[in-house]
């Protein structure tokens, strides 16, 4: 979540007591907040919280009701960014191939924080594992475990190769 503070005053720099707060958003899938609809103590200040489970950039906006009137401030940019890794998904399957030959088009997986966001800050390694086999391996680069970076939250695995003609494998 990120903590904001609204400081309500009146047109004398004086702070105003019991003044509603209200936030909204322009893209309100996944946001919560904290302090929408709360009134603002003696020092005229409210004390909220927004956080969402979807990245990019939403648009703030502060609207507070007091006894005479009501002001919505310019709307502010608050950016949420991906959580960390937990999770893979397969953005192209492996097709059908002939031993010996480069699976193509490419595997690509893309990495995904705790929301089902692609993971793009930071840098991420892969490999190829043989989950299950009927005697042949799976090999990347001639390797099974050489280590393929992410970018931009998607790992491609553009060299891989089955060694010896088999059925069933799964990556």
């Amino acid at each position: 979540p990120v903590n904001f503070t609204v400081t309500v005053r009146d047109a004398e720099g004086h702070p105003v007591k019991d003044a509603a707060v209200t936030y909204k958003v322009d893209q309100e899938e996944g946001v919560t907040f904290t302090g929408s609809g709360d009134r603002s103590d003696k020092e005229g200040i409210v004390k909220g919280a927004i956080a969402s489970t979807r990245v990019g950039e939403k648009m703030m906006t502060v609207t507070i009701a007091g006894s005479e009137n009501t002001i919505s401030l310019a709307p502010e940019k608050v950016t949420f960014v991906p959580g960390a890794p937990e999770a893979l998904k397969f953005v192209s399957q492996p097709t059908l191939t002939r031993a010996g030959i480069k699976i193509s088009p490419a595997v690509t997986v893309e990495v995904l924080d705790h929301y089902g966001n692609r993971a793009t800050n930071g840098i991420f390694s892969a490999y190829v594992e043989l989950v299950r086999s009927s005697g042949g391996v799976v090999q990347n680069g001639g390797s099974a475990a050489h280590m393929i970076d992410a970018v931009q939250g998607l790992i491609t695995f553009d060299n891989l190769i089955i060694n010896k003609p088999q059925t069933g494998y799964a990556l």
